[in-house]
């Protein structure tokens, strides 16, 4: 029970500094205008993951104990891909609402997105 709480006080303290690393971020590569887009596209495509990734826990703890860790690996690898579809997803959203240079958005996105991803990655892999 206290792991979960400190699950969610960590989930949503991680939401709330994603604002100020996208002003700075946006502020970095003079892209001020475009953090409010960037931030609720983040939070709305964050949302949609985060119900996928509810679903998929309540079906793996309803999963009977011999295909638990076959769920378990399911489970993991389809949560990775929602968060690269999401990536791509921002990718589409900021390239076609903003005229960027499409290295200086990729550079953006690595810088914001890709970074904490690899990060995300190596941690729910080990």
């Amino acid at each position: 029970m206290v792991l979960s709480i400190y699950a969610v006080l960590f989930s949503f303290g991680a939401m709330l500094l994603k604002v100020p690393l996208i002003k700075i971020l946006t502020s970095l590569f003079s892209v001020q205008k475009h953090s409010d887009v960037h931030y609720f596209t983040y939070l709305r495509l964050s949302l949609i993951i985060a119900f996928i990734a509810f679903i998929g826990s309540v079906l793996l703890f309803l999963s009977p104990d011999h295909s638990a860790e076959i769920a378990w690996e399911v489970y993991r690898y389809s949560l990775l891909v929602f968060l690269f579809i999401r990536l791509i997803l921002m990718y589409l959203v900021l390239n076609n609402s903003f005229s960027f240079n499409k290295f200086h958005l990729i550079s953006y996105l690595c810088s914001s997105e890709i970074i904490p991803l690899i990060i995300l990655v190596k941690t729910l892999l080990r």
